[in-house]
């Protein structure tokens, strides 16, 4: 099969790069911090992704978008570059058990898909309806075609040609109200992604890249899938589902495996900055550690980067190698891009909104679908669907958050939601404690947290909970679950997070 007439292209790194070192690992799939499953190299990705092309182009779908849907591992990356060979634009889906992340019927709806492809096992279960969407998926109301990848075989033919314009990658953004267009990304688009953190990050042949994020992330598909190819470097992931269940396992694996530059969202940032209780007798070696990418949005604040740099500051992590990052899916980073801008300042915070060429700067608040742009300021107030309404007021809950945060997140708040029980008609604010000394005075916190809260945003605060670093549940994304919040503080498992009264 021919390929020598892609040109400048994501697919043409690929063939150069499987010619010239075959053998290279590309991509190394970790089952723990200390081992792993599967490794990917430059000829067996090719010769992958050149089959699923095959049958692609096969079927006359050049140009189609399709839906890439695998599981964490090697099969995910062949489908990605498999449709970007056969001229498809991809929708990366990650399948898990925390599926939740995705409006499967919303995806459908806005980029107009047809085909779904992925391996016979993830296909079977996505048809049927084994995935947390909301609202749930139901097959029967799409029209679409399945091509399962590991059922498939070789085809001989020609491959179409690629030009650098033309759409490698599409992310629905956020679906609200006021639904934002897609954002396309082109192979020259996402070259320049790639180029750009090659030069922000100071990349070299002795890097070795570790992510613990999603996939399908921007961050992720940027950083650590095309930026090997770029560099050739060796990435090694961990699964997400992972790492957000034990964040020692992404401290271990940097440690184990010599990484010099790591990504992962905040809710395991969060997880890291526990005081001592993950790594426990283990104390791992961070110092080859160059760079912490930090993906996320408003949750990211000045007090968890310094707890977290406190608890491994021993360790070789200082705040120079922080990072921060939003990913090409984040709504944040689309409106960046829309409006011309690259660079995005939150919560005093440097990010990079990826895939976006401009280099002027851009002040934003937080990311949602509640915004408006003023000067060279974004406000991004949160989502539409977080409004609320006591006693004929309605609230915007990311309002109430954002104002605890900048005023106790000095003192030690990490991460924090505000949640309206209609159940029990309360307004409830559950908030992480991520410091020594709001720990230990945190009782004499809560009655100005809500005496102040009220004055500020008019709102009355029924409960403040403190809770232990880490209790807060979180979406794949990393940002925070309001529905598993509510649901636990219903049946009561919230409180088992507590945080400890001192003495007890």
């Amino acid at each position: 099969m021919s390929l020598t007439h892609h040109r400048d292209s994501i697919v043409s790194l690929l063939v150069t790069l499987a010619r010239e070192q075959p053998d290279l690992p590309l991509y190394t799939f970790l089952l723990s911090g200390q081992d792993k499953t599967d490794v990917l190299t430059c000829r067996q990705l090719l010769l992958a992704a050149q089959k699923i092309a095959g049958n692609l182009c096969a079927r006359n779908l050049s140009g189609e978008p399709v839906m890439v849907l695998n599981s964490y591992g090697p099969a995910f990356l062949e489908t990605v570059f498999g449709a970007m060979l056969a001229g498809c634009p991809c929708v990366p889906v990650t399948f898990h058990a925390r599926l939740g992340m995705a409006n499967i019927s919303s995806i459908i709806a806005r980029t107009g898909l047809r085909i779904v492809v992925g391996n016979q096992d993830v296909l079977t279960q996505f048809r049927a309806g084994r995935c947390r969407t909301n609202p749930r998926f139901i097959d029967a109301r799409h029209q679409l075609e399945y091509l399962a990848t590991d059922t498939l075989q070789h085809i001989q033919g020609e491959l179409p040609t690629i030009s650098d314009t033309e759409v490698a990658v599409l992310y629905p953004g956020v679906a609200s109200d006021e639904e934002l267009p897609l954002v396309s990304l082109s192979h020259a688009d996402m070259l320049r992604s790639a180029e750009g953190l090659v030069q922000a990050l100071s990349l070299n042949t002795d890097d070795r890249l570790l992510t613990c994020l999603d996939l399908a992330d921007g961050l992720a598909l940027a950083l650590h899938i095309l930026v090997p190819l770029q560099a050739r470097l060796p990435s090694l992931l961990l699964p997400i589902e992972l790492a957000l269940a034990d964040a020692a396992s992404w401290v271990m694996a940097a440690s184990t495996f010599s990484c010099t530059i790591v990504s992962a969202p905040v809710a395991v940032l969060t997880l890291a900055a526990r005081n001592g209780e993950l790594t426990g007798n283990v104390q791992p070696d961070l110092s080859a550690i160059r760079m912490i990418c930090v993906s996320g949005e408003r949750s990211i604040t000045p007090a968890l980067i310094s707890h977290f740099i406190d608890q491994y500051g021993n360790n070789g992590i200082s705040a120079d190698k922080l990072f921060c990052c939003l990913g090409l899916s984040g709504a944040g980073s689309y409106l960046a891009g829309r409006l011309g801008f690259k660079t995005l300042v939150k919560n005093d915070i440097a990010y990079l909104a990826l895939g976006v060429s401009d280099t002027r700067g851009l002040r934003a608040t937080m990311t949602g679908s509640r915004w408006i742009h003023i000067d060279n300021e974004l406000c991004c107030t949160g989502r539409i669907n977080h409004r609320f309404t006591v006693s004929g007021r309605t609230f915007q809950a990311e309002d109430i958050e954002a104002f605890i945060l900048q005023v106790f997140g000095e003192r030690g708040l990490s991460r924090c939601v505000a949640l309206r029980i209609d159940e029990i008609e309360q307004t409830v604010l559950l908030a992480e404690c991520a410091s020594k000394q709001l720990a230990e005075h945190w009782q004499g916190v809560v009655p100005t947290m809500i005496e102040q809260v009220q004055r500020h945003t008019g709102c009355r605060l029924d409960r403040v909970i403190i809770l232990r670093p880490g209790s807060l549940f979180s979406a794949v994304s990393g940002i925070v679950h309001r529905q598993s919040c509510a649901d636990a503080l219903l049946d009561g498992s919230m409180l088992l997070r507590l945080l400890p009264v001192r003495g007890k």
